[in-house]
This record gives C-alpha cells, sequence and structure tokens, in this order.
C-alpha cells in the first residue's frame, strides 16, 4: 500500500510521496493526542447547488477578537497538512490557528453532486465559512496561509472576501495560468476509468487539470487584492515553476508584496521550513498591522 500511494504521487504529481509527508502522519497524531490542543468545528451553509459542511480544526474555539491565522492545504490534502503550526507554542500563544478541509477534501463536503474542482467554486463554497470565523474573531480581519494549490485559493479568498482578509502568506502557490499548465501524465490519468482511481486521487487531479483555467478566470479579481501579500517559494521546486514569482510582481500591483526564496528547497516548504514559515506569518501580521495605522 505504501508503495501504491508513492506510485500515485508520481503519477498525478510527478514526484514521489515526500519523506517530509509521511513523517507529517506522526505529528498529526502527536496533536490529536494532546488534550485541547485543537477543536473541531463544522459549519453548514445551503445554496442553489444543495448543502455543504466545511470542517475545520482550531486552537481557540473561544469568541473572542485575537490575531488568527487560517490554513489553507494543497491538493490532494486535509487540514494534516499543518499539523506542525499547533504543536508550536510560541505560534499558538500569538495567534489563534485554523486548518481547514477544503470542500470535498478530509471532512469538508460540497453542494451538489460535481467536484468544485475551479478556484472560483472552492472559494464560493469557503465563504460561509471564513465569514463564521469572522464573526467568532470579533469581527477581526484574518490572516490566509496557503500552500500549493492553497496557495494558489488564498489571493482569491482575499479578492472575494476583502473584508474578512488581513493580509495572505502564499507558500509555493501558481499565480501564472501559463506556468500552471498540467503534465502529460495527468491527461492520462484522466483516461483511467473512475472505478480504478481512488477518489481523493481523481479529485486532486481534476484540481490540477483544471487550474490553469482557474487561474485564468480569476487574474482580474486578484490583481485587485490590496492586503499585504507574502510569497515563499523554494529554489529546487519541481512542481510550481519558481517564475511565478517574478509573475506575481506584475499581478499584485495593488498590493504590498514581500518575497522570499528558500534555497535548495523543493515543493513541501509548509513540513521542510516550518520555522521560516512560522516567522512569514508573524512579518506578515506586523506588516498587516503597520498598514492598517492611519
Amino acid at each position: 500500500m505504501r508503495y501504491l500511494k508513492k506510485i500515485l504521487a508520481k503519477v498525478i504529481t510527478g514526484t514521489e510521496l515526500p519523506q517530509e509527508a509521511e513523517n507529517n502522519a506522526k505529528l498529526v497524531q502527536q496533536v490529536r493526542a494532546t488534550p485541547g490542543l485543537i477543536h473541531d468545528h463544522v459549519i453548514k451553509s445551503q445554496c442553489s447547488q444543495g448543502r455543504s459542511e466545511v470542517h475545520y480544526v482550531s486552537s481557540d474555539n473561544r469568541v473572542m477578537a485575537r490575531p488568527t491565522v487560517l490554513f489553507v492545504h494543497g491538493s490532494p490534502g486535509s487540514w494534516e497538512s499543518f499539523a506542525p503550526y499547533f504543536l508550536q507554542p510560541s505560534l499558538s500563544e500569538a495567534f489563534r490557528l485554523i486548518s481547514i478541509d477544503r470542500p470535498g477534501w478530509g471532512l469538508s463536503t460540497f453542494p451538489g453532486k460535481v467536484f468544485p474542482s475551479e478556484l472560483a467554486e472552492q472559494a464560493r463554497v469557503l465563504g460561509p465559512s471564513i465569514e463564521a470565523i469572522y464573526q467568532q474573531n470579533k469581527q477581526q480581519k484574518i490572516i490566509l496561509v496557503g500552500h500549493s494549490l492553497g496557495g494558489s485559493l488564498v489571493p482569491v479568498l482575499a479578492a472575494t472576501y476583502p473584508d474578512y482578509v488581513r493580509s495572505v502568506v502564499i507558500l509555493a502557490g501558481d499565480v501564472n495560468p501559463v506556468l500552471a499548465q498540467h503534465r502529460w501524465y495527468n491527461s492520462l490519468l484522466a483516461c483511467v476509468p473512475r472505478i480504478f482511481v481512488a477518489k481523493h486521487w481523481y479529485h486532486s487531479n481534476l484540481e490540477i487539470l483544471d487550474l490553469a483555467k482557474s487561474l485564468a478566470n480569476q487574474q482580474e479579481m486578484m490583481a485587485q487584492v490590496q492586503q499585504p501579500i507574502s510569497i515563499m517559494q523554494g529554489t529546487n521546486d519541481r512542481l510550481t515553476d519558481p517564475k511565478n514569482v517574478h509573475f506575481a510582481s506584475s499581478l499584485f500591483q495593488q498590493s504590498a508584496l514581500t518575497i522570499q526564496w528558500v534555497p535548495d528547497k523543493g515543493h513541501m516548504i509548509n513540513l521542510m521550513c516550518v520555522d521560516l514559515v512560522k516567522a512569514a506569518i508573524m512579518r506578515s501580521h506586523e506588516s498587516s498591522e503597520a498598514d492598517s495605522v492611519p
């Protein structure tokens, strides 16, 4: 089974399942086993397509205003992609930490029968949850942190729900439609009868196939983001082309943009560079605070 997962990861993403992802499973167990460390929440909503439930975990379930970070995972994935951050005392003391299951992932469902593979669709489904977190936070804006496809989604969320978002941190996320074109093996997998492909791999492949089109459709919206944006990118990333960083400078012209290169690191910087990401979150909070001072 372990070998099969590596093969599927290779087919979907072009790389083997990294060791860091396997090691993260142990951290997830530690997070779950620590009393009071996380609290589970489910936000239910109804739209014209039907009913959906969005699941997330939080380090603090109190209704009160405090600096809040919302983590958004990549594809495939779940809230567990950010489990290590709940084990960082300095971070959990400074922020309320929330990690979400995107629609169709983890314990989250989606309305209707068609998986919401495009960024705009994911953003629409997440809207009621973003608002609920904002209200729980006594209408204090939140910091969005997204990795990989989640990194592509967070600026769309910021553009769609600007009243709820303080700043944005993109970890190895595509923002350029041209650079987000899928690989030949993604097209090949799409031809395999669905019965032979596990649901999460099938949905992940759909998201990858639709990413370039999703980004192209959202370029105008993303260009309107005015909140501070921080981008962290590994120089050895084989999934998200590092050239995305150069494109971001022309895309986010209305935002205060900060870029951090991570030498010799690949795609999984959310797991490999926890301390660097933690520092980026701190800086993002400080920059957004300064930006809000009259």
